[in-house]
């Protein structure tokens, strides 16, 4: 006995619907891998650098002398995935920024393959780091939601397209901050560690460091710089934060955090 046609047409109606909500959530789902690292275009190509172990070679940032400069619309790293900086042993100091205007979310492996090199991440947008999220950086690590970096010869490396940035080859010596109230950066149970005699910096508005004790599992938040240096401040006008090898001051600021 057939069926009636109308029940062939709403099966095939059925069977359409899950086939476009299936593909749609395909799409989503390639959406969402594609726009976890696209690069803005302000330094070289634009588009999506591809997931989800994200490689980020010198090729799509500018050089300057030992400064990498790398610049991206967003910049997020989901658990289980990764982001790695590579590039010419030449590199001291990579300098990423994020300026497409939403927070970054990392709780992957952020690292780096250049020896030594140190690496910069700045989003005026905010940073999260979630319980998953690990460093493997030779180098000193630093983390700011300041709006520029600037460099030891005055030039600018702007967070922010609509600032003018110079890229040079002088180190940078200081976070700068244009407003009252600089984003948060957010340790949610993050374990966070640089090698021996580096420093692990974290540099914003207010800094969150959020997890809890348990008899089962603990995911209280740490930070770890044996034998180096851990600044961390929290800035509430805008100024400068300074530092060098030596010292790590406050120029401009209502408080610090150490």
């Amino acid at each position: 006995m057939g069926s009636h046609p109308c029940a062939r047409r709403v099966v095939s109606h059925r069977l359409w619907d899950v086939f476009l909500s299936g593909g749609l959530l395909l799409s989503l789902l390639c959406t969402r891998s594609a726009a976890q690292i696209p690069l803005d275009g302000s330094l070289g190509v634009k588009g999506p650098l591809t997931g989800p172990h994200y490689r980020i070679p010198a090729e799509v940032g500018q050089i300057r002398g030992p400064n990498l400069f790398q610049s991206f619309g967003a910049f997020n790293v989901p658990r289980q995935w990764s982001a790695t900086f590579t590039g010419p042993p030449t590199i001291t100091h990579i300098l990423g920024r994020v300026t497409g205007g939403r927070p970054s979310q990392i709780d992957g492996l952020l690292q780096s393959e250049i020896p030594g090199a140190n690496l910069y991440l700045l989003n005026p947008s905010g940073v999260v780091f979630g319980p998953n999220a690990t460093l493997d950086v030779s180098g000193s690590f630093h983390v700011s939601t300041a709006d520029y970096l600037r460099l030891a010869d005055g030039a600018r490396f702007a967070a922010r397209l609509s600032e003018t940035s110079v890229l040079s080859v002088a180190p940078p010596v200081v976070f700068g901050f244009l407003g009252p109230t600089p984003a948060a950066i957010t340790l949610q149970g993050s374990a966070l560690g640089v090698t021996d005699g580096h420093t692990l910096s974290v540099v914003g508005g207010d800094l969150k460091i959020r997890g809890h004790f348990s008899f089962t599992d603990d995911d209280t938040p740490t930070l770890r710089a044996p034998g180096g240096r851990m600044p961390l401040a929290s800035v509430a006008s805008a100024g400068e934060v300074e530092f060098s090898s030596a010292k790590y001051r406050m120029v401009a600021m209502e408080r610090l955090v150490s």
